[in-house]
């Protein structure tokens, strides 16, 4: 699936879908670090998300809907990027793993390659991810 709209966008309409009505706060955002940033007193860096909840990659870069959790911790979420709909993964008591001894995803890459990336950048999911926004947070 293909949507053009930014990822805090994106974020919004799914919860909408979802039937859920959020604080004013959460609307008219031009992007998706200045959106983050209205919400910054709602958003928890250590905790265990449920379906429905926004997580959040570098204050912001990155905006994504959880859609579950898997009993050894491991979040699922999708996202849109680069006008893709995505489906994602995130395990933080392993951040730079991509995969566990089975063979299932822990982290997904959500940053992009560069060339002209520092040696020090991150790229999966686990490493990149600021905190959630939790749902019942964000409902009028």
């Amino acid at each position: 699936m293909r949507t053009e709209e930014p990822c805090h966008v994106f974020a919004l309409r799914v919860l909408g879908e979802m039937g859920a009505r959020l604080v004013p706060q959460a609307y008219g955002a031009p992007d998706p670090q200045t959106f983050v940033a209205a919400l910054r007193d709602r958003l928890h860096p250590d905790l265990v998300p449920l379906a429905g909840d926004l997580v959040v990659f570098e204050d912001g870069w990155l905006v994504g809907v959880v859609t579950s959790v898997r009993s050894d911790g491991t979040v699922e979420f999708i996202f849109s990027r680069g006008g893709v709909v995505r489906r994602g993964f995130l395990n933080t008591s392993f951040r730079g793993r991509r995969r566990d001894a089975q063979g299932r995803i822990l982290n997904t890459f959500v940053r992009p390659f560069k060339s002209g990336d520092p040696p020090s950048q991150k790229y999966l999911a686990g490493e990149l991810v600021t905190g959630y926004l939790r749902l019942d947070a964000l409902v009028r």
